[in-house]
């Protein structure tokens, strides 16, 4: 995507989420924070079957002690349960991060389900935001990435689909996900969640 002022370097990286404040700060970066509904990401992990190590974790003690010590004693429960591994994820992350954002006013925020929902409109303002040149051509690999028609998930053991139907994407947890396990991540993730999200978004 040409860039309106010099080169321009995109970083996508969730592993360094925790490492974004002292990256923006000591690299001068401009930030984008893009929140996934806690359920849609449960739902990723479970069907990946992904598990966490979350003594990972805890044998880092300035992480535990500066950023992670609010979500010590769930990080030390280690559940088996996969939907409650990411919930448990998600809230030390975004926890984290919504921290972050208090003290950077300037750090961007979006939604990963309303940018799935309207991504033409809504990719169109983030890159306004970002200083980033739309063309015909950025336009046409957006609708054709993420049009009706394309797959909704992934083939079995597949990590990655570039090529998604991006507006079914964002209701697919509920049939992912068991009653259970979203009223699980629900109660985990709220402390945290109930900054973006209300009742609403948790319906099914």
């Amino acid at each position: 995507m040409p860039p309106l002022r010099g080169g321009r370097l995109v970083i996508k990286d969730p592993i360094s989420a925790l490492s974004s404040d002292w990256l923006a700060r000591n690299f001068n970066l401009e930030v984008v924070v893009l929140v996934r509904h806690p359920a849609a990401f449960a739902a990723s992990l479970k069907r990946l079957n992904w598990r966490h190590p979350f003594e990972h974790f805890l044998q880092q003690e300035m992480l535990m002690e500066r950023y992670l010590d609010p979500y010590r004693a769930e990080i030390s429960s280690k559940p088996e349960n996969i939907a409650e591994q990411a919930a448990i994820i998600w809230k030390c992350i975004y926890g984290v991060l919504f921290t972050y954002l208090d003290s950077n006013a300037n750090w961007l925020v979006r939604k990963h389900e309303i940018l799935s929902s309207n991504p033409v409109a809504e990719l169109r303002n983030l890159c306004k935001a970002l200083g980033l040149e739309w063309t015909r051509t950025v336009e046409d690999d957006i609708v054709k990435f993420t049009r009706s028609g394309n797959p909704v998930t992934p083939p079995e053991g597949t990590v990655h689909q570039i090529r998604r139907d991006s507006a079914a994407i964002v209701s697919c947890w509920k049939k992912i996900l068991t009653k259970e396990e979203i009223a699980g991540v629900h109660r985990i993730t709220r402390p945290v969640s109930d900054r973006l999200y209300t009742d609403e978004d948790w319906a099914d």
